[in-house]
């Protein structure tokens, strides 16, 4: 088991962090022996700990570091590391470690030691010159700025805790965040801004249609943005415009039934803006008319209750509901109505947020927020490809957003080509693949629609999905899988390997869960009922005994 030896203004942040690796753990209780212990900041004295292996964070010099050989070091911030060769930034800043044993880990800049390594007499101690909790905590409040997006930085952090703990020769069991019999999690949203274009006449959308899909349009096949093909429907979309207005032509403007069919035989998650021309509040206090919508979720009611029906989601597309509860559940209540559900997510129009947004949400009701992501590139901004609780809050979950459409191929943002696009997703959802976790990407109502035609851009993503083996489900049902993965505490408690290799397998049940086993140099997964590793639990007392 792993010891943890923290400051009490730490403790959220600890928990949270073995929520995300779920392996067994307790807070550091004198005279008790551990397997591992984590120590953060000046709170270990390492001649009082029975373990094998001290793994010491704190971005300063510490009473304990002159018996390690260390003598001293500058601070840097912000800083970024490579240890054991993965890069990792650190947001919070870190502490250079001069002398102190070999070197495991370097900072970018001046290429001082942030990670050492020392044997004192029955004990390994890796000494991290930064601060562990204080990174996850500042990850899952404000995020990493998009400069590091690319990096899964938490679930690096992760990572390289676990190795330290194989390289010891301990034995690790853990509920791994990916389901049995796949690689990763995804789930396909969308954002419901502009529900037709029979909507608009003589505004700035049509005319910003009119123009991408006339000029725009043999700009971008001139610059190797799109093909002749798609130019040449999206002029011929232009042309239809009179028909489609006079009721002769279908909308093509339309997203469900275009969603419902590229998207099977998985179900999608839909965000629907509540009410009609309710531009909200800005971050600044400033009101953007543009913001507004010329529909509302009662206008389409029939069609929401049917594809609710159907097995999709119909989430809030929320106005203000990122700074105000009341208005958050006046929000809900109009999805509520118009769909019959109870169990409701959100995502932000514009992803408004600031710090004090997960706690409006969650006073409002929402279920799980999906707001957590960039609008200028794609990326992990928490860090993590996993569902997490943000500090503070008590039943809210938060869906990180990792692949936004517009970010990706809209000019003024990342503007890629197509082969670049899914180059830059493929490596989004290799990391995921490689950490475990949820890929959640996000395609607009028009993305598939004159002018923007980003099909292929999406067929791709959706066959790198199917490659990876994703097991892709709604929104809600992805939050619901977390829910029930940390329903089980591994606090103070150890799991016993053996009935949990022993239990009958749980293929093909969504709601398994898989429990990883690492030992003599690899692992061994096992599909477990969550009753069943409820049964393989063993409370710390009784292991220690």
């Amino acid at each position: 088991m792993i010891g943890v030896l923290c400051e009490p203004r730490e403790i959220p942040a600890v928990r949270e962090f073995f929520e995300l690796f779920k392996t067994p753990w307790a807070m550091a209780e004198p005279g008790v022996a551990y397997d591992a212990v984590v120590a953060s900041g000046d709170t270990s004295d390492p001649d009082g700990l029975d373990t094998g292996l001290l793994v010491h964070f704190g971005d300063h010099l510490m009473a304990g570091d002159a018996a390690l050989g260390i003598a001293g070091g500058e601070r840097v911030w912000p800083a970024v590391a490579t240890i054991d060769g993965v890069t990792v930034p650190l947001h919070l800043g870190a502490c250079e470690l001069v002398g102190g044993g070999s070197t495991r880990g370097r900072l970018a800049q001046g290429d001082a030691a942030v990670v050492t390594q020392t044997e004192r007499d029955d004990m390994r101690v890796i000494r991290c010159g930064y601060d562990l909790f204080g990174e996850v905590a500042s990850l899952l409040t404000h995020g990493q700025p998009a400069e590091h997006a690319a990096i899964a930085t938490l679930d690096r952090h992760i990572a390289l805790l676990r190795n330290w703990l194989l390289e010891s020769g301990l034995e690790i069991v853990e509920l791994y965040p990916t389901p049995p019999g796949a690689e990763l999690l995804a789930t396909l949203t969308h954002d419901i801004d502009f529900l037709g274009i029979r909507r608009h006449t003589r505004d700035r959308t049509l005319l910003g249609f009119l123009y991408r899909a006339s000029i725009g349009s043999l700009r971008d096949v001139l610059q190797g943005r799109r093909s002749v093909g798609e130019t040449l429907r999206n002029w011929r979309a232009v042309a239809s415009l009179p028909l489609v207005y006079a009721g002769v032509l279908e909308d093509f403007w339309l997203p469900f039934r275009r969603y419902v069919e590229a998207d099977a035989p998985a179900r999608s998650t839909f965000f629907v803006v509540p009410f009609r021309e309710r531009p909200g509040q800005g971050p600044d206090g400033r009101v953007e008319p543009a913001r507004g919508v010329p529909y509302a979720a009662s206008e389409i009611a029939g069609e929401l209750r049917e594809l609710a029906d159907q097995g999709h989601e119909i989430a809030v597309h929320g106005i203000d509901a990122w700074r105000d509860a009341h208005l958050g559940r006046a929000e809900m209540a109009v999805i509520q109505e118009a769909t019959g559900g109870s169990e409701t997510g959100v995502r932000m129009h514009w992803l408004y947020f600031d710090d004090d947004s997960f706690s409006a949400l969650e006073k409002a009701g929402f279920s799980y927020d999906a707001t957590f992501g960039y609008n200028e590139t794609i990326g992990f901004r928490a860090g993590t490809s996993q569902v997490f609780a943000p500090l503070g809050t008590e039943r809210l979950l938060a869906l990180p957003l990792h692949v936004q459409d517009t970010a990706l191929l809209y000019p003024g943002r990342m503007h890629l080509r197509p082969a670049d696009a899914l180059a830059a997703c493929e490596r989004l959802i290799g990391s995921v693949a490689e950490h475990g976790g949820v890929a959640t990407i996000s395609w607009h109502e028009r993305s598939l629609s004159p002018e923007r035609l980003w099909n292929r851009v999406y067929a791709g993503v959706r066959g790198q999905l199917r490659a990876r083996r994703a097991d892709v489900r709604t929104a809600r049902e992805v939050v619901a899988w977390f829910r029930a993965r940390r329903a089980i505490s591994l606090e103070g408690a150890s799991l016993d390997t053996g009935t949990l290799a022993g239990a009958p397998s749980t293929d093909g049940d969504p709601a398994a869960l898989r429990v990883r086993i690492h030992r003599d140099g690899g692992h061994t997964d096992h599909a477990v009922a969550a009753a069943d590793v409820r049964a393989a639990i063993c409370q710390a007392e009784t292991v220690r005994s």
